[in-house]
């Protein structure tokens, strides 16, 4: 399988705050669907998420997904 955590730095990626702030979702809802898409293609969330501190103080993981090519 490849490695899908090392981007170069080319590589355009969307954070879940980003996609949550698009949407309009909440953070969490966000990251909840991420898990669920990337259990069904079994593949680890720990390989797209870091941890990151929020402004409330707490901690959360944030997903960075590699934005795919729709030309495929």
């Amino acid at each position: 399988m490849t490695d899908l955590n090392l981007l170069d730095a080319d590589t355009q990626t969307m954070s879940s705050l980003e996609i949550a702030k698009l949407t309009g979702k909440r953070h969490t809802d966000v990251c909840d669907d991420i898990k669920r898409i990337l259990q069904e293609v079994e593949l680890q969330g720990a390989t797209f998420s870091v941890p990151c501190k929020m402004p409330s103080g707490q901690t959360a993981y944030v997903f960075n997904l590699q934005r795919m090519n729709s030309n495929a």
